[in-house]
């Protein structure tokens, strides 16, 4: 092959989009069109493929051969990539004429099967999100009917922590599943809670983290909202919540130091005695999730709810430009 024939073969196959060509029966040579560039005279179907990688090669040569000896049309995808470029997928089409001829059409589908993959990555992701959340929803019903008697209470319960799991659903939905901002989290899980006069006093920087600690932290903050509202701050109409994070060099480590903090509501004598689910939750799962530690304590004043973890393992690798605008919604 002559250096401006394997020139032009790699322009067509790196650039053009439709590829186009008749392999005759009474002559060896033929020449290849691709779009509105000027043709190239090849001097066999050898030389038209060469530059193709091996497994594309060998599929178009079985393919022809199959649509040469049945004269019937034939089709194939394969795909043309060497190191300076990225790989380009085409789907061949050959098509038996008279007398003996066989016109043939390569069509750029790089796009498509660039969906494609995506729709199977998307599709693969999906399968496993739903499979965490039936053994999460399995985790939340043993758990809550475990600790509690009384079967009307216990489905109230349940109700109010799968739609928690929905809240966090949603948020994470319209995120593409990109994580969320800190402060859509706490919004999402205390909006059940929230009055004319809000409670919650919310303050913290503009932080970005997973969506798989997004939604530990929506149920984590789920709980205490419950607890508040039984036994805490939410109880009474004087009560407050102070939620507030930051992001602090600890020992040489950049960390996410969340505070939950009530005030003006019953005074707190003694530590519960039992230890449910909620507790349970703050304590172990949110921590393991985030690699970092959770803890509970009852002042006299009000609960105080301390949560901290290495930053590099809440953030991710989700930054604020990952994340789409609140207004934009897709479903994937």
């Amino acid at each position: 092959m002559n250096k401006s024939t394997y020139i032009g073969l790699m322009d067509i196959y790196k650039s053009r989009s439709c590829i186009f060509f008749i392999i005759s029966s009474s002559a060896s040579s033929f020449d290849i069109r691709a779009d509105d560039a000027p043709s190239i005279r090849v001097r066999n179907l050898s030389e038209a493929l060469s530059i193709l990688p091996t497994e594309s090669r060998l599929s178009l040569e079985a393919c022809i051969d199959r649509s040469t000896a049945n004269r019937s049309i034939g089709e194939v995808e394969f795909f043309f990539a060497d190191a300076e470029s990225p790989r380009r997928w085409f789907l061949a089409k050959f098509v038996p004429t008279e007398p003996g001829d066989l016109q043939c059409v390569f069509m750029d589908i790089t796009s498509l099967k660039t969906r494609e993959e995506r729709t199977r990555l998307i599709l693969g992701e999906f399968a496993h999100r739903i499979k965490n959340n039936m053994t999460m929803v399995q985790s939340i019903a043993r758990l809550t009917l475990k600790t509690t008697r009384s079967d009307e209470k216990a489905l109230a319960i349940f109700q109010a922590r799968l739609s928690a799991l929905a809240n966090a659903q949603n948020l994470l939905i319209r995120n593409d599943w990109r994580g969320a901002s800190l402060s859509d989290v706490v919004e999402e899980a205390t909006k059940p809670f929230d009055r004319d006069f809000s409670p919650f006093h919310v303050t913290g920087d503009e932080i970005f983290i997973s969506s798989r600690l997004a939604k530990v932290m929506i149920f984590a903050l789920h709980e205490l909202c419950t607890n508040a509202m039984k036994y805490g701050a939410l109880s009474t109409g004087d009560g407050e919540v102070l939620v507030s994070w930051r992001v602090a060099d600890v020992d040489g480590v950049r960390t996410l130091l969340f505070s939950w903090r009530e005030q003006h509501g019953p005074a707190i004598h003694s530590v519960p005695g039992r230890r449910g689910f909620g507790t349970r939750m703050i304590e172990r799962w949110l921590a393991q999730e985030a690699g970092g530690t959770a803890t509970l304590r009852y002042l006299e004043e009000g609960l105080l709810f301390e949560f901290s973890a290495p930053f590099v393992a809440v953030d991710d690798g989700v930054t604020p430009s990952d994340i789409r605008p609140s207004g934009e919604d897709r479903i994937i």
